[in-house]
């Protein structure tokens, strides 16, 4: 749109050229991230025992620590102590089975981190996560006659038809995979790949994968509303204070029009 007016002694400026759909084109993009999802559960299982080992040691020191602290006060004038020694042998015999455990902990985790398979994602827009979603849920009902009259209280259903539905989700939205040992990424899974891999997985590790697919894929972040708030670490939440109280540096005070929620794509 051609400005009217020209201030003295410059130019008239020329037509506006802004181009919205070159703009969003150039500037709009969408953020990644990574699931982990540890294949050797059994060496998984076994360093839950060895933290939970760690920490039952240490407070055992921690309390050994103590007595021999409060026994060294009761004793400052006695050459020999009885119980002190055993005390301080106790104190040596822990820290010995803490380096033992501390041992264990980091072969487990290196054991379990070289069996593991790394996905990476790429976040689209509401709408692409919806089309997938619904195209999803078509399928599965088609290829599962047997749920055709099933209902939203059916826990058979809903497990069957969400685990599809991540399974499309995964295989839609990964963009590649990564392993150790291989320094170039792997090719995403295919929807069947995916469903292979939920299979290995016990409940927890299972139920984490998918809690990190669609958490990733559609929860809103809390970013752009400190960005909104004008101030570092700041949000809608800071203090009870509404962005319509939150002043510039000038003193006037900023307004935030309301946003619609991002469609989900449900039917």
């Amino acid at each position: 749109m051609a400005q009217d007016i020209s201030e003295p002694g410059l130019p008239e400026p020329g037509p506006d050229t802004f181009n919205f759909d070159d703009y969003l084109e150039g500037n709009s993009t969408f953020p990644t991230f990574e699931h982990t999802a540890y294949l050797d559960q059994e060496a998984g299982s076994r360093l839950g025992a060895v933290m939970a080992e760690l920490e039952l040691l240490v407070e055992r020191l921690e309390v050994t620590e103590q007595r021999i602290s409060a026994r060294k006060h009761e004793s400052a004038n006695s050459f020999v102590d009885s119980l002190l020694d055993e005390l301080m042998e106790e104190r040596d015999e822990i820290n010995g089975l803490i380096k033992k455990a501390l041992d264990e902990r980091d072969a487990l985790r290196k054991q379990i981190v070289d069996k593991s398979i790394t996905l990476v994602f790429q976040v689209k827009t509401a709408e692409e996560l919806g089309t997938v979603t619904r195209k999803a849920t078509r399928r599965f009902h088609k290829e599962n006659p047997q749920y055709k009259n099933a209902n939203e209280d059916d826990l058979d259903y809903l497990t069957a038809r969400s685990r599809y539905t991540i399974t499309a989700q995964i295989a839609h939205f990964c963009i590649s995979m990564r392993v150790p040992g291989r320094k170039e990424p792997v090719a995403r899974p295919t929807q069947e790949q995916a469903d292979n891999l939920l299979l290995r997985l016990i409940s927890s590790e299972m139920l984490r994968l998918m809690e990190s697919v669609s958490t990733g894929l559609s929860a809103a972040q809390d970013w752009a509303g400190k960005l909104d708030a004008g101030f570092p670490g700041g949000g809608p939440d800071v203090e009870d204070l509404g962005l319509d109280q939150v002043g510039t540096e000038d003193g006037e005070s900023m307004e935030r029009a309301s946003a619609d929620d991002a469609d989900r794509g449900e039917d």
